[in-house]
């Protein structure tokens, strides 16, 4: 038989399905390649992720100081410290001394004598020279109706006598240098160590004005207006910035 009698032309539509046939078949083969798991020897390792950054000794995670917010939760309430400002805690120093009323009669008013720890004061040495003003027959004592012990024990006391620091005194009495507070006659301790124009060089007669006005506030003695030019000013009358045309005057009876 020879080649040419047996040989017939394929139609072009058998060929072009056999292309498509090998063309899919390859591509089968490539997919199954890529999905297949790759196989090596030894021990396989972990799979490497980025780290994050470690948080430093005393810095947390958002870059916050930790040691910063343990301060700060530890100083919510700290050891209170002597302090002349309004909004703390003042530590005073309080007399040590004991001192009767020297005469008998009138209601009987016991009083200590205090000073922030803050001003610099003899306590002890000023509650002796107070005692000698409020005993003093010219002061409150010479109505008759009252008397005055100095004590040592608080509890035993009316009143106290307060000598404060300026922001303390403030908060409690405004510009006044001396003014009743619950049962504190509160004296600036400025004040105190000096006198203002109305007593030109005389502190000694300032400090008994100030202690006879303040304790003429705790006996609930009223307010008083100069009576006329060149006469004594009453110990009731504010007498540390304008004396209205009076004099000076520190004491109850003149």
């Amino acid at each position: 038989m020879g080649v040419g009698k047996h040989w017939r032309p394929v139609a072009p539509w058998v060929a072009l399905g056999v292309v498509v046939l090998v063309v899919a078949g390859a591509s089968v083969v490539w997919v199954r390649a890529l999905s297949a798991p790759v196989h090596r020897d030894g021990t396989p390792t972990a799979t490497a992720y980025p780290s994050l950054p470690q948080a430093a000794s005393g810095v947390s995670a958002t870059g916050e100081s930790t040691a910063d917010v343990e301060s700060s939760a530890a100083d919510e309430t700290p050891t209170p410290t002597p302090t002349a400002t309004a909004t703390a805690a003042v530590q005073y120093i309080r007399s040590h001394v004991s001192i009767p009323p020297t005469n008998n009669t009138g209601t009987r008013h016991a009083y200590q004598v205090e000073a922030d720890v803050a001003v610099d004061m003899a306590v002890d040495i000023v509650a002796h020279d107070i005692h000698k003003v409020l005993v003093d027959p010219r002061s409150w004592a010479g109505t008759g109706k009252v008397r005055f012990s100095l004590v040592k024990n608080r509890s035993n006391a009316h009143f106290v006598i307060s000598f404060n620091a300026a922001a303390r005194q403030q908060a409690w009495c405004g510009k006044k240098p001396v003014c009743l507070h619950g049962k504190r006659v509160v004296i600036s301790a400025e004040a105190w160590a000096k006198p203002p124009a109305t007593y030109p060089d005389d502190l000694d007669n300032y400090q008994r004005y100030l202690i006879n006005y303040g304790v003429g506030l705790y006996l609930k003695k009223a307010a008083e207006k100069c009576p006329g030019d060149g006469l004594p000013a009453p110990v009731m009358q504010p007498q540390w910035s304008n004396l209205k045309g009076c004099l000076p005057n520190p004491w109850v009876f003149t």
